[in-house]
């Protein structure tokens, strides 16, 4: 939990009490770039949260993101949504490139 700060700790709180999440169980790993935590699904606004679930928390910050933009932007699935975004919305597209690796 030493990779989480305040802010992304807040926001996995958030979405236990908005019912998103059941609860999160802790950590089951952690690496040079991110922490894992096993998680236990609720529902959300009529859709069904799997009953397990994993949160990645990558740990970077919005400076260190900026040089992450060349693996979005080389990946064939993404380099047509990729122009000059902002931090933020390149750590979405990061986040969905992550997504799209695991399954």
């Amino acid at each position: 939990e030493q990779a989480v700060d305040p802010r992304t700790r807040l926001l996995m709180y958030k979405m236990v009490n908005a019912g998103i999440l059941e609860s999160i169980n802790g950590c089951i790993s952690t690496g040079k770039e991110s922490v894992v935590f096993h998680a236990n699904g609720g529902s959300f606004e009529e859709k069904i949260v799997p009953e397990e679930c994993v949160l990645k928390v990558f740990k970077t910050t919005l400076n260190e993101f900026k040089n992450r933009d060349k693996y979005i932007k080389d990946d064939y699935r993404f380099k047509d949504r990729f122009s000059k975004l902002n931090p933020r919305k390149i750590i979405r597209l990061w986040a969905e490139k992550e997504m799209h690796n695991l399954t």
